[in-house]
């Protein structure tokens, strides 16, 4: 009987494992901190508010009140995108150190998007394709989708 008991627990410790402390038998790394993707990654949620050009963003977090960026800005953020199946693109997601970019050298939804944000705010966009990458090579195409927090800017 012993025996039994014996093997069983055996059989039962690797899916127990799995079921109860999330163990990973594959042995590759777990994902980025920060990086996996949002559960409404496939389509902006109906209460997404929109723009004219199909900028659909939601606030994640709001900062204390200040001026916005322009086009023309370098902006210091943090930020993580994925295509809508979920696959990181890009990012330096919060917990790592902050980028500076410059918002005259990247895309147009970048751009329009954090025209709308203020130092201290965390937004999500749904980039459509016409302001993302649309047709540039080794790019990724569709629609992209980007969380972004803006720590400060400076115009140039």
């Amino acid at each position: 009987m012993r025996a039994r008991i014996f093997s069983l627990v055996l059989v039962s410790l690797p899916v127990l494992c799995l079921m109860v402390a999330g163990c990973r038998t594959d042995n590759s790394p777990p994902p980025p901190k920060g990086t996996l993707p949002p559960p409404d990654v496939a389509a902006p949620p109906p209460d997404a508010l929109t723009t004219p050009t199909g900028l659909a963003y939601r606030i994640l977090v709001k900062g204390p009140h200040g001026t916005r960026p322009s086009s023309t800005s370098r902006v210091l953020v943090n930020y993580t995108g994925w295509t809508t199946d979920g696959t990181i693109v890009a990012g330096a997601p919060i917990g790592t150190d902050p980028v500076t970019v410059d918002l005259g050298k990247v895309m147009r939804g970048w751009q329009e998007g954090l025209a709308l944000m203020e130092p201290g705010d965390k937004f999500r966009f749904w980039i459509p394709p016409q302001l993302a990458m649309q047709g540039e090579r080794d790019k990724p195409q569709g629609m992209l989708v980007y969380d972004i927090y803006l720590h400060r800017f400076t115009d140039q």
